[in-house]
């Protein structure tokens, strides 16, 4: 191409090579989804420019019968996926303020991976975004401060590919990314999107698609 407390990426800078690896295996926890120091007060008139980066979780296993769902940890093409989209990402100019993720292994697996991306964007991981809809991402998105410019979700499918089509406005986003999209939204799969709204104002056709990305693109 993240809790407020005492942030993972604060922890871990400070700490040896040794315990930055231990500290990214456990960077996120289940929390409150967004909390209130990154709440929208609605006291600001600004309107910037915001990015929106949706990346779904890496292959999980689908072995149902050793694990609830919640609990399926990445597979081995999982794990290698995600490795590929850290990579771009990390070679991306846009940098999440924030990241929010769904409490699932196959999430918190993904996240430890991503860290190395963005080790100094501290991580939230919510209840509400395991298995969310469109309107409960909404609703999400909405609470988020206006003084935070960029944030980046990792969550699962039908939501994620579902809020991206709802909000995308075809007229003005990238006609390739857009076509790309448009035929699946597969695991480990990232779209980038760009709002001039406010966070609280997301709503059907507020966004540009400005990239959309898969690991089979730099295989």
């Amino acid at each position: 191409m993240t809790e407020k407390k005492t942030t993972t990426a604060a922890k871990t800078k400070k700490s040896s090579t040794r315990k930055k690896s231990a500290a990214a295996k456990n960077a996120v926890k289940p929390t409150t989804p967004i909390p209130e120091e990154t709440k929208s007060e609605n006291k600001t008139e600004i309107k910037p420019t915001h990015f929106l980066i949706l990346m779904r979780h890496g292959k999980a296993s689908k072995d149902y019968d050793l694990y609830e769902d919640i609990n399926r940890p990445l597979n081995k093409r999982g794990k290698k996926d995600v490795k590929i989209m850290r990579k771009q990402l990390a070679a991306c100019d846009i940098v999440p303020d924030i990241i929010l993720c769904s409490p699932a292994v196959r999430v918190t697996e993904t996240y430890q991976e991503i860290y190395k991306a963005f080790p100094d964007t501290p991580a939230f991981s919510s209840e509400a975004l395991y298995q969310a809809g469109t309107q409960a991402l909404l609703d999400i998105i909405k609470q988020i401060k206006e003084d935070i410019q960029t944030v980046m979700i990792i969550g699962h499918n039908p939501g994620l590919e579902d809020l991206a089509e709802v909000i995308c406005d075809a007229a003005l986003s990238d006609d390739e990314a857009l076509r790309q999209m448009g035929k699946k939204f597969p695991t480990s799969a990232v779209a980038v999107l760009e709002l001039t709204d406010k966070w609280a104002e997301i709503k059907d056709n507020s966004a540009r698609l400005l990239a959309f990305a898969r690991p089979v693109d730099f295989k």
